[in-house]
């Protein structure tokens, strides 16, 4: 498996898994344009966008917390 293929993986069900899919670049989902983008992905690609899920991730909670106030 690709490196991308692997974080699109880890995602699944997670709340970065529906924003990956709503984001667009050139008219396309996020998640379709990174798969697109597996042949030139890297190790530091995947550090990259594991950040990415852990900011997505911390907004979701962060949210909810605002919401229960």
């Amino acid at each position: 498996m690709s490196v991308i293929s692997d974080f699109l993986k880890d995602i699944k069900g997670k709340h970065a898994d529906r924003k990956y899919s709503e984001a667009r670049i050139d008219g396309k989902p996020l998640k379709e344009w990174l798969t697109e983008q597996q042949p030139a992905a890297t190790e530091p690609v995947r550090r990259v966008l594991k950040r990415i899920d852990a900011v997505l991730e911390n907004a979701q909670k962060a949210s909810k917390r605002r919401g229960a106030r």
